[in-house]
């Protein structure tokens, strides 16, 4: 099912899904307002679920050692 504001004139359908073309029940407007709410409500799921900062440090290592010199393999 679509609910955007799509062109209902334009038959589409996806048979497996029993989708049957847009709806036009959320007009322009409402439909950007539901995926901004939709994008803030993970975000915000996203930042609960975070790892702690140390388990992340730990899972990252130390950012200022120095890597050991890369090999010349050109020979």
């Amino acid at each position: 099912m679509r609910l955007s504001s799509f062109d209902t004139r334009t038959p589409s359908s996806v048979p497996l899904l029993g989708l049957h073309g847009p709806r036009n029940e959320l007009t322009f407007g409402w439909d950007v307002l539901a995926v901004a709410l939709l994008g803030l409500a993970i975000y915000a799921f996203a930042i609960r679920s975070r790892l702690p900062a140390e388990q992340a440090l730990e899972y990252v290592g130390d950012v200022t050692a120095e890597e050991p010199e890369a090999i010349d393999a050109s020979g």
